[in-house]
């Protein structure tokens, strides 16, 4: 992760694509963002975020595995996905993003290690109260938000 405020890395991948699709991890504040999509946009090609998440200590998962960002709640992971869809929305280089990943993975009794709360859902499919209201806010007002900001 890196490279991905490296120019020609972007440059070079511009020359054979149409969009440049980009994991997005260990950035949380709206500068720190907007530094890397300034780094792509000199591609002068749009960007499409792949990739991006946050896991919770308060999931009860060991949450070992992974660049998301670690939090606290699931409140705070809440606050990072409006935080990350915002300023990303905002930047008109930008034709979308997925949040990584749909469900979280259980423990594995094998290894303790491994379990993580990088899901909408938790292992029994089920929201996550905080992220399903910020993932419905922003998603239902997807394209005005857009155009507002």
């Amino acid at each position: 992760h890196q490279d991905l405020q490296n120019p020609f890395l972007f440059q070079a991948a511009a020359l054979h694509c149409d969009v440049v699709s980009v994991n997005n991890y260990n950035v949380w504040t709206e500068a720190e963002l907007n530094a890397r999509y300034d780094v792509w946009a000199t591609t002068n090609k749009p960007f499409l975020i792949g990739e991006f998440y946050a896991q919770a200590s308060d999931a009860g998962l060991p949450n070992s595995l992974g660049a998301g960002f670690r939090v606290f709640t699931q409140q705070d992971r809440a606050d990072y996905f409006e935080n990350f869809t915002l300023t990303t929305l905002k930047n008109k280089s930008s034709v979308g993003f997925q949040y990584f990943e749909y469900k979280d993975t259980p423990l594995d009794p094998a290894d303790p290690t491994k379990g993580d709360n990088k899901g909408l859902l938790d292992v029994e499919y089920r929201w996550w109260e905080p992220m399903r209201q910020s993932f419905t806010e922003i998603g239902q007002d997807v394209y005005r938000l857009r155009e507002y900001l």
